[in-house]
């Protein structure tokens, strides 16, 4: 194929259902494309043309995506009641491991002034108004954290707390995102390994069935990037991405989520739409305690402005961007089922199947977490390509 330089509009062109082998740069200006011996005609309205945002198909890091090849592939594409994700369903999601110094207080209670909690168990007043963050502190390990960190440490460092705190979403071999304030400095704490493929938290490998698949993926952390604007008080721009030490190495139930590249997806009005969340957190607001299997949730956009006025009101000088989505605001259903730093995400149809594409990465809330009429709180995620490309590397 011949890539045309663009004057407007950049398109990708779709010559195939993988995008990845055959695409093409054209304008609204250049509509003729040469692909091998061959001459088509593509139209820019044509089925199969879709508008990128800009910069993002000229920019030098796009081959560093899967572009949706392989990407967003899930073995389940609607939800019918229940709580229980299926295996393989979300293959792109990922847990982030910490390790803390011994606590000092029980870690269900542990607070942090830096502008997080970690436990929605009880309503505190803190500065700015806010009360509760969607992280679960007492993750198991295993069957309990105790038996999984005496089994890892010698005797003299038995006392160290290792527990998964956020989760993140893989967008390609080396990288996750993940939101801003899971950041090892943020948590106070190491960031000691990233986990792929999990699903059932008892057992290594996870069957259901005969299906089984391959055994979980521990890779440590090489480097963190997050967003330099990131405000820890209005938790503007939170976002942030995770390098791996070690490519991860891709399978059925490990593979990327799509990334929000078409520009169409700046311009969405996703309000009364619904979107999904998953993780491992707390799925029981009154025993407060985690899931053994991944969890899924569907979440209604609510509408910007009503959701901006609610926090305006519990939460001094609170605002909530352009950049930002909220979602949820149904007692008894909340991000509480999904990690801080896990994606909102949702199929769409741009190829011959369905694939699922990150809208936006869990970033806070308020109150007992699903005991509130108020959503959730969203990094909007196709805002924020450009910074992405310029922050990831081969």
């Amino acid at each position: 194929f011949t890539k045309f330089s663009t004057t407007d509009i950049s398109y990708l062109c779709l010559l195939s259902d993988r995008p990845s082998v055959f695409m093409v740069h054209v304008s609204i200006r250049h509509l003729y494309v040469l692909f091998s011996t061959s001459v088509m005609l593509l139209r820019a309205s044509a089925q199969r043309c879709y508008a990128m945002q800009k910069g993002v198909l000229t920019h030098p890091n796009w081959k560093l995506l899967d572009r949706e090849g392989d990407c967003g592939r899930s073995d389940e594409f609607r939800i019918i009641g229940g709580r229980n994700a299926n295996l393989g369903q979300y293959p792109w999601m990922a847990r982030l491991l910490y390790k803390y110094p011994p606590p000092q207080i029980p870690p269900i209670y542990r607070s942090d002034e830096r502008g997080l909690l970690a436990v929605c168990i009880v309503w505190v007043l803190r500065p700015r108004g806010f009360s509760c963050h969607f992280v679960t502190s007492l993750h198991r390990l295993g069957p309990t954290a105790e038996e999984i960190q005496l089994s890892l440490l010698g005797d003299d460092e038995k006392e160290i707390d290792l527990r998964y705190e956020c989760s993140g979403t893989i967008i390609n071999e080396r990288y996750i995102l993940t939101a801003a304030h899971c950041d090892s400095k943020i948590m106070d704490a190491p960031m000691v390994e990233v986990r792929l493929g999990e699903y059932f938290l008892e057992t290594n490998p996870d069957c259901v069935g005969h299906v089984c698949a391959p055994f979980v993926q521990d890779i440590k952390p090489e480097e963190f990037k997050c967003h330099e604007k990131y405000n820890k008080y209005t938790f503007h721009n939170d976002i942030c991405l995770i390098r791996l030490s070690l490519p991860i190495q891709f399978n059925d139930f490990v593979q990327p989520i799509c990334l929000p590249v078409y520009d169409s997806f700046r311009h969405i009005n996703y309000e009364g739409r619904i979107l999904e969340v998953a993780g491992w957190g707390v799925h029981d607001i009154f025993v407060m305690d985690e899931s053994y299997i991944l969890q899924t949730l569907r979440v209604r956009v609510t509408n910007h402005h009503e959701c901006s006025m609610m926090y305006k009101n519990v939460a001094d000088k609170k605002n909530i961007t352009s950049r930002q989505l909220c979602a949820g605001g149904v007692v008894g259903q909340d991000s509480c089922n999904g990690d801080s730093g896990g994606p909102l995400m949702a199929p769409f149809s741009f190829t011959s199947s369905p694939k699922y594409f990150i809208v936006g990465v869990v970033s806070f809330g308020t109150t007992i977490c699903g005991n509130s009429k108020m959503p959730g709180v969203y990094t909007e995620v196709a805002h924020y390509m450009t910074w992405i490309l310029d922050n990831i590397r081969e």
